[in-house]
């Protein structure tokens, strides 16, 4: 189980890359802060309000990926606060079945959560971004846990394959021998993955992008449909078995 959340005050190290819309924020937490694989935090920004962010730990820091959205986040990328605060660890801890092979999709800022998995079920990441200046650099910045592969895929090629992540997951799963996939990034991403799952009989875990507002529970306002699941209490993964009813929904 994961530790009892707690508020813990964050002090800007660097901004570890930046690039169009996007960037990676290196902060100090002042205090213990432990974020067990698939677990996330509600992160303040002082004068705008708390998101939920996954944090990556690296080095004895907290790393957060980031995409302006709207004001909260356009401030994390382009002036980020010298003082934040995070509350957490929030969710459900990631739990990876033993053995087998693993491909994990991540699309655009969905890598944070699939990189805080990594370590558990150590295999083959696609990380898919439109183009270069929105990849984040992971190997550069220290993001990638032994054992992991990383295959870049860009929509105009300027990074890796050119094409979409699901291209280049499904150009991989055709005869890659893979037993589990994960899947984190907008509904496209999750659709396609839930698909290419079933095709070559693959275990699937999904991460689904809602909005979370309390972090906690409480609100309701992450409800994933008709599923009876809240993704910040029972996620950030599931087994896409439980979600076959948002699934259907969402994807038809």
């Amino acid at each position: 189980m994961a530790a009892l959340p707690a508020y813990t005050s964050l002090e800007l190290v660097e901004i570890a890359w930046r690039g169009r819309g996007v960037a990676a924020l290196r902060y100090r937490p002042r205090g213990a802060a432990h974020y067990p694989p698939g677990t996330f935090s509600m992160l303040w920004v002082p004068g705008h309000e708390a998101i939920p962010m996954t944090p990556l730990q690296s080095g004895g820091h907290l790393v957060y990926i980031v995409k302006a959205r709207g004001p909260t986040t356009r401030r994390l990328v382009e002036n980020p606060p010298k003082w934040a605060g995070a509350i957490g660890p929030l969710g459900r801890p990631f739990a990876a079945p033993p053995g087998g092979k693993w491909l994990h999709i991540a699309g655009g800022t969905g890598v944070a959560a699939s990189l805080s998995i990594l370590a558990r079920a150590p295999g083959t990441l696609v990380y898919g971004a439109k183009s270069s200046d929105e990849a984040v650099p992971l190997e550069r910045l220290g993001l990638l846990p032994p054992g992991v592969e990383v295959r870049y895929a860009t929509e105009d090629g300027t990074l890796g394959y050119h094409g979409t992540v699901l291209d280049l997951a499904a150009s991989l799963a055709e005869g890659g021998g893979f037993t589990y996939l994960t899947a984190a990034g907008p509904r496209p991403v999750l659709c396609g993955a839930a698909r290419l799952a079933e095709r070559y009989g693959l275990e699937a875990y999904l991460s689904p992008e809602a909005t979370i507002r309390c972090g906690l529970g409480f609100c309701g306002r992450c409800s994933l449909h008709c599923s009876g699941k809240l993704l910040c209490r029972d996620g950030l993964f599931f087994d896409a078995h439980s979600l076959r009813c948002w699934l259907v929904r969402e994807c038809g």
